[in-house]
């Protein structure tokens, strides 16, 4: 079967995979918010926030144990591909561990570093130590969703995602029903996790993804380094990305108050799922060009990684642009008015939508190439710089400051040195990597903007149906 069939496979599902999650999310907010208060729903915000950075415990063996299993699966009867394989989940079974012990023992910190008041310090400890445990299962059988995402068969995972969405919602509200409170959204999870992963064990299973019983070889110390070294450089990048993403709530709680938090959480959930929609073209092209790398297909590689470029960017923009548009009307329909904020922090969190995305494109690249060349460490230090202006900016700006904080992160650190990282792989110079390639979809962009703006002036006194209309 060709790479474009696996490639729009992949991508269908993945864009039905956002889809019912988006359906989700669109139900369980107004669902969370009639059941419980905005301090504690903001409760929920930063624990899910926070949680992120227990993922770090995998130190970046989950990406690079998927490019490991696409060096070997071609070769499964030496033995290296079933050595591969259970070394990986040996790993991935101790961090297990490790990441439960670990947030388990960081309860006490948290309620003192984030001044949680004493009247919810009980609430906000029960839901962190639930979350770590639903975490720690996911660490736990996922050998099976990294099997088939090696074998170009992201697909089955994606759909084993959307049909468990659905379940999370039903469980979740039927949860609320019971009187479970804010336990609810965590029972749901975790009921969701333990399904995700024995669907996509059985799917391996069925596809005979793992290697044959002559070569399933065995846990090995080479392996292991080999996961860990590579690993390292993803870990950095995790890191990083960690600090990005899972940095504002704790930020906004500690300058801004639990509900500021809250506000964050659902006033950006449009704009996380316009960034997911288009994310998804690299995701589901992933496995592709990795291949193209370890098969040494380079021209072709470039040829498909500007293809790419070029369309994730056009569509990045179409994003950020109707997300910031349509967010303003649809939190005061979606939410009957309970959840706002001014229309100029839409604007900065589309720009910042529609940098991120791009990119992400040539730190991806560098992490299919597995040559990265200092790039690993540019997500880490420029969640660092977000992390210091954020705290900073947001006792003056507020939310304003944290997206002006995450904009101008961006453009310095991925940006920049990402673009030179692409350019050094091509043999082609930084202008061009960063906007020669960029040329029609940023023309595209400047008249989508200026579309926006004559909306704006439009609608400005207009009521929020027929704005979102």
């Amino acid at each position: 079967m060709s790479r474009s069939h696996y490639f729009l496979r992949g991508l269908g599902a993945a864009y039905l995979l956002i889809l019912c999650t988006s359906i989700s999310v669109m139900i369980s907010v107004p669902v969370a918010l009639h059941y419980l208060d905005k301090e504690a729903f903001g409760i929920w915000v930063v624990v899910t926030q926070i949680s992120g950075y227990l993922l770090m415990l995998e130190f970046g063996t989950s990406g690079s144990g998927i490019r490991l299993l696409m060096d070997h699966k071609d070769h499964a009867a030496d033995g290296q591909y079933g050595t591969m394989i259970k070394t990986l989940a040996c790993v991935q079974t101790v961090q297990a561990v490790i990441l439960l012990l670990a947030g388990l023992a960081a309860t006490p910190l948290l309620v003192r570093l984030l001044d949680v008041p004493s009247g919810m310090a009980a609430v906000f400890q029960g839901v962190w130590m639930s979350q770590v445990a639903v975490l720690s299962i996911s660490f736990l059988g996922r050998i099976g969703s990294q099997l088939l995402t090696a074998h170009h068969r992201a697909d089955l995972v994606y759909h084993s995602q959307s049909v468990l969405s659905v379940v999370n919602i039903v469980v979740m509200w039927l949860s609320f029903r019971a009187g479970t409170g804010l336990y609810s959204m965590v029972l749901a999870n975790g009921i969701a996790v333990v399904l995700s992963l024995a669907v996509t064990l059985i799917a391996a299973k069925k596809l005979h993804l793992f290697a044959p019983p002559e070569a399933r070889g065995r846990v090995s110390r080479p392996a292991a380094k080999a996961l860990f070294s590579f690993g390292g450089d993803l870990f950095f990048l995790a890191f990083g990305l960690t600090l990005l993403g899972s940095s504002q709530a704790p930020i906004i709680t500690r300058v801004l108050g639990f509900e500021m938090a809250a506000v964050w959480g659902v006033a950006t959930k449009l704009f996380t799922m316009a960034q997911q929609v288009v994310g998804r073209l690299l995701d589901s092209s992933a496995s592709s060009l990795m291949e193209m790398v370890v098969r040494k297909e380079r021209e072709r590689l470039q040829m498909r990684f500007q293809d790419i470029l070029a369309l994730t960017a056009a569509l990045a923009l179409w994003a950020a642009t109707t997300a910031a548009v349509c967010n303003g009307p649809l939190l005061e329909v979606w939410t009957r008015g309970r959840i706002a904020w001014p229309w100029i922090n839409d604007v900065l969190m589309g720009a910042v939508l529609a940098s991120m995305t791009i990119t992400r494109m040539h730190i991806g690249l560098a992490g299919t190439t597995k040559i990265f060349r200092g790039l690993q460490f540019v997500y880490f230090f420029e969640g660092l710089l977000f992390a210091v202006l954020a705290y900073v900016m947001a006792r003056r700006f507020g939310l304003a400051g944290i997206l002006m904080s995450a904009l101008f992160a961006d453009i310095l650190g991925a940006g920049v040195f990402g673009s030179r990282r692409t350019a050094a792989e091509f043999g082609t110079s930084a202008f061009t990597a960063g906007l020669r390639w960029l040329a029609i979809p940023l023309r595209g962009g400047a008249a989508l903007i200026a579309l926006a703006a004559l909306h704006g002036w439009v609608t400005r006194h207009t009521a929020a149906w027929p704005t979102l209309i």
